[in-house]
């Protein structure tokens, strides 16, 4: 009776610990485990790459948009002009108040410095109108905007360059060929019809120009 435990006990200590391979188990769902998660953040990190790479082309192929500073407007007042209209005969006169909406102070400054010439470009403009011209619909807006282009010929000439007129020869000009012999002389052809403002006037150094006192006697 006595052997009996003793070869259960000697049974029990030659079967296997079952611990190993529990821990085994758990190694193994463990590296599963981090090879997933692994996978995961690289398929995310690849779909984000791919996804910032197309949001950059995006916005390298739209047009870059410049800011306009924004602000209040800035005005200068001009002294007041009188000149004769047309023709001399008439013996009638304008007198005016002119103000400039420009795009900063800075612009203030140049015209400031530049006033002479500003005066006498926009005094030589007001001496070719006449009554009928300036009093006609739209008249007052016309001399508006040629005035301001004036200013702009002193301060930022570069902003209404007019291209140059293109060159013909005489006999596409008038719709004949030359005579034998005779050789193609070249023309100037009829300058094309250009728009006043060379840029949107709200791009420019001299938006506008406003008249405050507009007499006609």
């Amino acid at each position: 009776m006595a052997k009996e435990p003793k070869a259960e006990i000697e049974a029990a200590a030659e079967a296997p610990a079952p611990a190993p391979k529990s821990r085994k188990k758990m190694i193994i769902i463990a590296a599963a485990a981090v090879v997933l998660i692994g996978g995961g953040a690289a398929g995310w990190m690849m779909m984000g790459g791919k996804h910032t790479d197309g949001e950059a082309q995006a916005n390298a192929d739209e047009p870059r948009k410049v800011a306009r500073p924004s602000g209040p407007p800035v005005f200068l007042p001009l002294e007041p002009f009188i000149v004769n209209l047309q023709p001399p005969a008439s013996s009638q006169f304008l007198q005016v108040d002119v103000t400039l909406r420009v795009a900063d102070a800075h612009v203030v400054d140049e015209l400031k410095a530049l006033m002479p010439e500003v005066r006498d470009r926009l005094l030589r403009l007001l001496a070719t109108k006449n009554a009928p011209e300036l009093t006609a619909p739209g008249g007052r807006d016309k001399l508006a905007e040629a005035m301001r282009m004036e200013v702009t010929q002193v301060i930022d000439p570069e902003a209404v360059k007019k291209p140059e007129a293109p060159k013909v020869t005489r006999e596409a000009a008038e719709g004949e060929p030359a005579a034998p012999g005779e050789p193609s002389a070249d023309v100037e052809a009829e300058e094309p019809a250009v728009e006043e403002a060379a840029a949107a006037a709200e791009d420019m150094k001299v938006r506008s120009v406003l008249f405050t006192s507009f007499i006609i006697q």
